[in-house]
């Protein structure tokens, strides 16, 4: 499998997850998602209950707030070397 092929399927489990989370919330009306944005996976009625705007799950909650703070570090222009 070339990288073409795996930015294919890459693109397609993309296409596949929008369309299941589609299928899976609520949208448009002002109710509770109840499927994360990101994965589709269930998210907790605590969680949606604490949060009621929220439409992800703990984990991808948790990795974007990671992602973030990793980027956040590496994206600043310290004058460093890395390799």
């Amino acid at each position: 499998m070339d990288i073409c092929d795996m930015a294919d399927q890459t693109i397609e489990e993309h296409v596949q997850n929008a369309l299941r989370r589609m299928n899976l919330n609520i949208k448009g009306d002002g109710r509770q998602h109840t499927h994360c944005a990101d994965c589709g996976a269930p998210i907790p009625r605590e969680r949606r209950l604490a949060l009621p705007t929220v439409n992800t799950c703990v984990d991808c909650a948790e990795a974007m707030e990671f992602n973030a703070r990793v980027v956040g570090v590496a994206g600043r222009d310290t004058g460093a070397w890395w390799w």
